[in-house]
Parts: structure tokens; C-alpha cells; sequence
């Protein structure tokens, strides 16, 4: 398990503050290639992809989470990629219901994961 971001920003909401997406010109040249680095020495079978910076590091490009989202996408090196929703996505929605609909999403996505492992 890694993060994309070792050096998150965050801007107050609230009582909690909430991440803020880093700049392309870091993205890319940092980020890339750290992941891309772990990727290598790891080899896992899946690479489950949180957020849209996870997702533009592991493609090296910049994606849309709902172009990807709940898909298995096959990487360079032969393994899976499943891209979803990062959780503190959750903090940002405007009500439970909403809340509770992607969760499920979130949740699902996580046993598409673990059913990939388990073949």
C-alpha cells in the first residue's frame, strides 16, 4: 500500500480540513515516477487506483474518475488497474443519500478488487 501524495495541502471546511489536489507540473515528474517506481518493485496483481491524482500517476496523464471508475483497466506490466473514488470524496457530498450511494460504489469496487486476488 502507497500514496500518491506523501505531502497532502489541506483547505478548512468545517471542524475537518479537506485535501487539495496538487498541480499537473507535480503530478506528473514526482509523482509518476515514485509509483511507477513501487509498481516495479512490487509487481502486485492489482493496483486499486483512489482519486484522480492516483489515476493521472499510475496513466501518466491527466483522467477523469467517471471515464475509469469501476473498471478493470490492464497496466504496462500485466497487472490490473481499478481506478474509484478516493474516500475523502465522501466529506465533500451534500447530503447522506448521496453519501450513502457512493459508498456503496466505494464498496463494491473494493470486492471487485479482492475477487480479482482470489482468482
Amino acid at each position: 500500500m502507497t500514496n500518491a501524495l506523501k505531502h497532502v495541502k489541506y483547505a478548512p471546511k468545517g471542524t475537518r480540513g479537506i485535501p487539495q489536489k496538487p498541480d499537473a507540473s507535480y503530478v506528473a515528474p514526482v509523482i509518476f515516477g515514485r509509483i511507477d517506481s513501487e509498481r516495479h518493485l512490487l509487481n502486485p496483481k492489482v493496483t486499486i487506483v483512489l482519486g484522480v491524482t492516483a489515476a493521472s500517476a499510475i496513466f501518466g496523464r491527466p483522467v477523469t474518475i467517471l471515464c475509469r471508475h469501476s473498471r478493470y483497466i490492464y497496466l504496462d506490466n500485466g497487472s490490473i488497474g481499478l481506478v474509484t473514488i478516493h474516500p475523502p470524496y465522501f466529506l465533500t457530498l451534500p447530503n447522506e443519500e448521496s453519501k450513502t450511494r457512493e459508498y456503496i460504489k466505494f464498496a463494491n469496487n473494493l470486492r471487485m478488487a479482492i475477487s480479482t486476488l482470489a482468482e
